[in-house]
């Protein structure tokens, strides 16, 4: 079995309403799929949010998989990497993500396995903590409350708002509100978004929100401001976590092996892939680390499920419209239950496009 075609599709699908996070604006998300297909007619499917240069270094890299087999996904992902020696940050890497994500869903189509199945089963199901609190315009802290109410009331264990994004004491009373929505049994996060600028500023927002007991604080800064992320681990009893833009696990063993960090958050688009997730996945655990995969439920679920499972605590869920849209290219939209997930039994990954969707709003 040998692959014969990889094709990137971009699609760009208008937000109900403009929203944002501390530090962007949407009006429109885009996002890059990849179609790839062996000469026996099988495909195997992944999706990215953005484009820009994607499609470009997918065609770039296309030639490094075409007439291959997908059972040589190993070698292939080092082939891949040598190919963005010049560039593992950004483009190439969701690039080389995307090929390696759709060279695991045809492993696991050729097998008839979902990919969880494949990979190893350490579990059937993972909690979902819901991921909101985007700052919507026309919204205020009434909706705020409602929103956080429902999650409540559909079963979520665990939410996260947004911060960095109005005046200090609007988001601590956003904080607060979210808090008295959820009740005192719903652990809370906030994500800055990487926008502070000094671990004191971390501290004095932690101060101010204390007996809103918060279960992490995500992103305070910017992943290469490690000292402010030192400091704050040390004066701060809130665990950290951060990742979700981090490319390979060199990085993660840095937050890892120093303690610094408590959670880290791969994104199996951003990481390099299914293989590299994995890689820091079994290095969480090395370290007694908790992973929150970032976003891509469709993905993390079967991750979370498999053998590296154990480390994994929670798996993010954006409720569509809110920030992101991408259940629009879906026939089956991912929600959970009572606030948990359980993988997809079709084999792959269990992506399933609705392939007219993609093409109205394919650019």
């Amino acid at each position: 079995m040998k692959v014969t075609k990889i094709e990137p599709l971009v699609v760009r699908v208008p937000l109900l309403k403009p929203a944002a996070i501390a530090n962007r604006r949407f009006t429109e998300r885009e996002y890059t799929i990849v179609r790839m297909v062996t000469a026996e007619g099988v495909e195997g499917n992944s999706i990215c949010i953005g484009a820009g240069t994607v499609p470009a270094h997918v065609n770039e890299f296309a030639p490094l998989i075409i007439g291959r087999d997908p059972e040589e996904a190993p070698r292939i992902w080092n082939d891949l990497v040598f190919a963005t020696r010049h560039g593992r940050r950004g483009a190439p890497m969701f690039a080389l993500s995307l090929l390696d994500n759709a060279l695991w869903d045809l492993r696991a189509k050729v097998a008839g396995l979902p990919l969880y199945r494949l990979l190893g089963v350490a579990r059937t199901e993972v909690h979902a903590y819901a991921s909101g609190g985007v700052y919507v315009d026309g919204e205020g802290v009434t909706e705020l409350a409602r929103e956080y109410e429902q999650y409540a009331e559909a079963g979520f264990q665990a939410a996260k708002v947004r911060i960095g994004g109005l005046a200090f004491a609007e988001d601590v009373e956003r904080v607060r509100v979210v808090r008295q929505a959820l009740g005192p049994r719903v652990r809370l996060g906030i994500d800055a978004n990487a926008t502070l600028q000094a671990w004191d500023d971390a501290k004095r927002f932690l101060d101010a929100v204390e007996d809103c007991d918060i279960a992490w604080f995500e992103d305070p800064f910017h992943a290469e401001a490690f000292e402010n992320f030192r400091k704050l681990s040390t004066i701060s009893s809130v665990p950290i976590s951060t990742g979700e833009s981090e490319s390979f696990g060199y990085a993660f063993a840095q937050w890892a092996a120093t303690g610094i960090v408590d959670i880290l958050q791969p994104d199996v688009t951003v990481v390099g892939g299914i293989t590299e997730w994995l890689r820091v996945a079994g290095l969480a655990a090395c370290f007694g680390k908790t992973v929150f995969p970032h976003w891509f439920p469709f993905v993390h679920i079967h991750l979370s499920c498999s053998y590296a499972g154990q480390a994994v605590r929670w798996v993010e869920y954006v409720p569509n419209h809110k920030i992101v849209n991408i259940d629009e290219l879906f026939d089956e939209p991912y929600v959970p239950r009572r606030g948990v997930f359980r993988p997809s039994e079709k084999p792959g990954i269990g992506l399933s496009f609705d392939w007219d969707r993609v093409a109205r709003y394919q650019v």
